[in-house]
């Protein structure tokens, strides 16, 4: 008696794959056939089909595409690598410690080339009224700089707001960035009452005790007269209500709570709840202007990405972007490149910025750039403000041009510890260039 063959499962899988595909090609052909006959009027020709194909690719009308920003040469990106190289930032695991190049490189940013943009080209003629947002305002005075640059009123004053807010000695210099503190402000002692300009400023800040000081400065000095809106919410990617942390027990513009602290630990007695919104969202309900956003500056401990992804509508109206790249908060689950490219495709060209010094980031790519550590990035839209756009690139290659050892960031002596000190001379000397 004879034994029958047993077909095993893995050969009954591959007679069925098989007969799948003869399946499918045979249908792809008739339909080939089909559609070239529509076209042609002739057998299957698949090399005029492809060329019917590109020329209905090149005859669609063409998209209101984004400017593409230009990609940086290989001569630029080596300058680039000598500036910022990878070393420090692969080598060095702890985040907090902030040992990578463009974290001290942007540890102390003058935006220079914001005031050099309103200096040179505001004041040529444009009446129009200014409009800043601070999210994350903390103790106030980078809004009242921004106040001061963009509506030129002396009314917005470093050392007069320190004083309105009451809370000790605030017009100490800044040892770590050696610069003079209060007294580092823009000088408007030239300027004519007839350059003054309208405005409003947004400083947006979630830490309850915070904003109570803030609105004790405003309401001293009568800024709210002056357009300076101060609003006790945070900014998200989502709207509604959240726990939040209150500040109280916590000195004054502490600089490390945000979205995540209550819900690490829910129990405590220092979170209250407040309101949140997209950044869409709270321009609809509180900002009155509906012209261009001159200045945007997000700092708001690790949820930066969140709130640019929550901004689509005002991001398209926005001229200037800052915000802080960072270790902490949400930043791990985003990747700098996509925030980048996604900006690009609203048509800003960002940077990380410094002492007045810009290293180009959006088409000057490098890939520990995406290791997690606390920065500060500047972002310019090249088709609202070409203006503001050339002024960047400029200062980009002056800083290109530049030598590693007389860069500002390098020459600063005063940052952090001896090791950032020994770290700050590598970088002088060029150590590690070719480290990838």
């Amino acid at each position: 008696m004879k034994k029958r063959r047993v077909k095993s499962p893995i050969c009954i899988k591959k007679l069925g794959i098989l007969f799948f595909t003869v399946f499918t090609m045979t249908i792809i052909k008739v339909w080939m056939n089909i559609y070239d006959s529509a076209i042609v009027g002739s057998a299957v020709n698949y090399e005029m089909m492809e060329e019917q194909l590109y020329k209905l690719i090149d005859n669609l009308p063409e998209r209101d595409e984004i400017p593409a920003a230009s990609n940086c040469s290989v001569s630029e990106m080596m300058t680039l690598r000598k500036h910022l190289p990878a070393k420090h930032c692969v080598d060095v695991k702890a985040p907090w410690l902030n040992r990578c190049s463009f974290s001290y490189a942007t540890r102390c940013p003058h935006s220079t080339w914001f005031e050099k943009y309103y200096m040179e080209e505001v004041l040529k003629g444009s009446g129009s009224s200014f409009l800043g947002v601070s999210v994350g305002c903390n103790k106030g005075f980078d809004a009242i700089d921004t106040a001061r640059l963009g509506t030129l009123n002396p009314v917005f004053d470093k050392i007069a707001f320190a004083k309105g807010r009451g809370v000790g000695n605030e017009t100490k210099q800044d040892v770590r960035c050696e610069r003079f503190g209060m007294n580092d402000q823009l000088d408007l002692s030239n300027i004519s009452p007839t350059n003054i300009r309208s405005g409003e400023m947004h400083c947006i800040e979630g830490l309850p005790k915070n904003a109570k000081t803030l609105r004790k400065a405003v309401k001293a000095l009568g800024l709210e007269n002056s357009g300076f809106v101060v609003s006790n919410v945070a900014i998200s990617d989502v709207s509604g209500k959240i726990s939040f942390p209150s500040g109280e027990n916590s000195a004054e513009g502490v600089e490390n709570l945000g979205i995540d602290a209550c819900s690490k630990n829910k129990k405590s007695k220092n979170c209250v709840e407040i309101d949140v919104y997209t950044l869409d969202s709270y321009f609809s309900k509180f900002v009155s202007s509906s012209g261009p956003v001159n200045h945007l500056s997000i700092d708001i401990e690790g949820y930066d990405a969140a709130a640019i992804q929550g901004a689509t509508n005002v991001l398209s109206r926005t001229e200037y972007l800052e915000f802080e790249y960072n270790w902490v908060g949400a930043w791990p689950q985003h990747k700098l490149s996509e925030i980048i490219e996604s900006l690009n495709r609203k048509d800003f060209t960002c940077y990380f910025i410094g002492n007045g010094e810009l290293w180009r980031i959006t088409g000057c790519w490098q890939d520990h750039y995406n290791i997690h550590r606390w920065s500060n990035v500047g972002c310019a839209n090249r088709k609202l403000s070409p203006k503001l756009f050339e002024v960047m690139e400029g200062v980009f290659n002056q800083t290109l041009a530049t030598e590693v050892a007389s860069l500002n960031y390098v020459l600063n002596r005063r940052i952090g510890t001896i090791w950032d000190q020994i770290f700050l001379n590598e970088i002088r000397t060029e150590k590690y260039v070719n480290f990838v």
